[in-house]
């Protein structure tokens, strides 16, 4: 580990990069851009509420465009803050997913009306 970053591999292709940011106090994981050009559309991201009586969640997004799946608002990356009912544990999706078609019916059919 050099710099507190660290390059994650899987099945012997880089995914991306490991860090630790000191300023938040936590880790930050960066996919590499050719892991995602080669089908590896990662989605959804998932945040756990692992807190009781929360009803809204703090969640980083890496750099991208990205979509809450409950409510459709598009947020740019970086940290937010989201709504976490019970039920409706804060997920996005990358706009441009191959999937975002059946995120949106997932939407339509049980997000937030």
């Amino acid at each position: 580990m050099k710099d507190n970053v660290v390059q994650v591999n899987l099945w012997d292709k880089n995914v991306g990069l490991l860090s630790w940011d000191d300023k938040r106090s936590c880790s930050v994981f960066q996919f590499d851009k050719n892991f995602m050009q080669y089908g590896w559309n990662i989605a959804p991201l998932v945040a756990p509420v692992y807190e009781s009586e929360k009803h809204e969640w703090e969640v980083y997004l890496p750099e991208d465009k990205w979509v809450h799946l409950w409510t459709g608002k598009e947020y740019q990356g970086g940290t937010v803050t989201v709504a976490a009912e019970l039920g409706y544990t804060p997920a996005f999706y990358r706009k441009d997913s191959k999937y975002a078609e059946l995120f949106s019916e997932i939407r339509e059919k049980y997000g937030v009306k």
